[in-house]
């Protein structure tokens, strides 16, 4: 069985082109897509907290870590994503979870969160890189997956669990 191809029609002028857009396609994902993740790293990293904290220095030199940041309105009881970044916590060494608010909760909201069992969480001074939810996953200091909104970050979860696995 032939191909429908020719070796005239793979190549131009002697030079086969697959090539030349392969290596093309792989400069413009390595510079284009590795500076903006390179700059999301650092503002991410250098987000300041209400106590003068930075995120970098919470993420510390933990192998892995989530870091999920909420507005204090956020429903955390419709979020089952928390749930998994509990047990996803809970099954491995050297794993944390961050929570990160976008303001101080107000006493409601302070009661609110004791009910979702969240009692540990920073609150940001600045404003976040993005609409609240929004969760990171972080590996060695560097961001290699994230998911927005609710259904995002529940996508997230998923893939970074059965990933853990």
């Amino acid at each position: 069985m032939s191909s429908s191809f020719t070796s005239e029609d793979r190549t131009r002028n002697g030079y086969s082109w697959f090539p030349i857009r392969v290596i093309l396609l792989a400069l413009v994902a390595s510079s284009g897509c590795g500076e903006a993740r390179r700059s999301t790293d650092i503002v991410l990293q250098n987000l300041e907290l209400v106590d003068g904290q930075r995120v970098g220095d919470l993420v510390g030199t933990a192998d892995s870590a989530i870091v999920s940041i909420y507005a204090p309105t956020d429903c955390l009881t419709c979020n089952s994503a928390l749930d998994r970044w509990r047990e996803w916590t809970q099954a491995g060494e050297d794993r944390t979870h961050i929570i990160l608010m976008t303001r101080e909760p107000s006493p409601k909201e302070r009661r609110a969160l004791v009910m979702d069992h969240v009692v540990e969480y920073r609150v940001l001074k600045s404003k976040p890189p993005a609409e609240s939810p929004f969760s990171y996953f972080i590996v060695g200091g560097a961001i290699v997956d994230f998911g927005r909104g609710l259904v995002g970050e529940r996508s997230l979860a998923k893939r970074v669990v059965h990933a853990s696995r």
